[in-house]
């Protein structure tokens, strides 16, 4: 049966893939968006398991690549109630990975997604049927990176966390210098995403003023980013890495 219409294709296929699909991959997914999207083996499945085979049966013009990845978008538009198929903004925000990761975190922080955000910074860079080029793909990448900043500042809680760190009798002044230079750390550059890093890392920078749990917990936080991200050893500053234990990491993640 030959395939006329491009959109009813990708509509098929789609929602014959999701059925495919286990439930905790479903769940991996909807976890996971960015892996989804620039997923490299989805795509090749996609290819080779549907459009390859079916290449003497598509009636409309289509690249193998840009179908498999307009099916993969609309596959996760099954998945994920939020996500619009057919707005490349979203589609340039869910495919970034550290996108992913405070949108889980802000979820686990507050028990929902951070869809308000979303929806501002959709309404401020998205321009429904303008012709996608290449200034256009910037601007919805810089606009992604700005709704990721706001995300990862709800999940900061700065405010809260200044007057906590004064509870305990920290300068607030030198406190909120590091607090900047961090959000310098996780601002994303160029094609760069950036990494969430949690705020509770600046503590290690003031171990006079910590118990023994505070300080522990600040510094296991800044090693599950360092083993995630090792570039981080040579961003933050060198003050980050005064113990043994941090210290010895960051050379480790370094010299890797």
């Amino acid at each position: 049966m030959p395939f006329h219409e491009k959109q009813r294709y990708i509509e098929i296929v789609a929602r014959d893939f999701v059925q495919s699909l286990p439930e905790n991959q479903r769940a991996l997914i909807c976890e996971n968006p960015s892996c989804f999207l620039s997923s490299d083996l989805y795509g090749l499945y996609i290819r080779n398991h549907y459009i390859d085979p079916q290449l003497q049966e598509i009636a409309f013009p289509a690249n193998p690549d840009g179908l498999s990845r307009d099916v993969l978008a609309a596959a996760l538009a099954l998945l994920l109630p939020e996500f619009d198929a057919e707005n490349r903004f979203l589609q340039t925000l869910y495919s970034l990975e550290n996108f992913s990761r405070v949108r889980k975190l802000y979820r686990e922080k507050y028990g929902c997604l951070p869809k308000a955000m979303i929806e501002k910074h959709v309404h401020l860079w998205y321009r429904e049927g303008e012709e996608y080029t290449f200034k256009v793909n910037d601007r919805y990448v810089e606009g992604s990176y700005q709704c990721i900043a706001e995300i990862t500042s709800a999940i900061w809680e700065i405010p809260k966390f200044l007057e906590a760190a004064e509870k305990l009798g920290i300068p607030r002044e030198p406190l909120l210098r590091e607090v900047k230079a961090l959000e310098e750390v996780c601002r994303p550059q160029g094609w760069d995403g950036g990494y969430f890093v949690p705020i509770q890392v600046c503590l290690v920078l003031f171990p006079s003023f910590l118990d023994k749990q505070t300080y522990g917990a600040a510094q296991d936080a800044l090693c599950r980013c360092l083993r995630e991200r090792p570039q981080l050893a040579s961003q933050l500053h060198p003050n980050y890495f005064r113990n043994k234990k941090l210290s010895k990491l960051a050379f480790q993640t370094k010299k890797a």
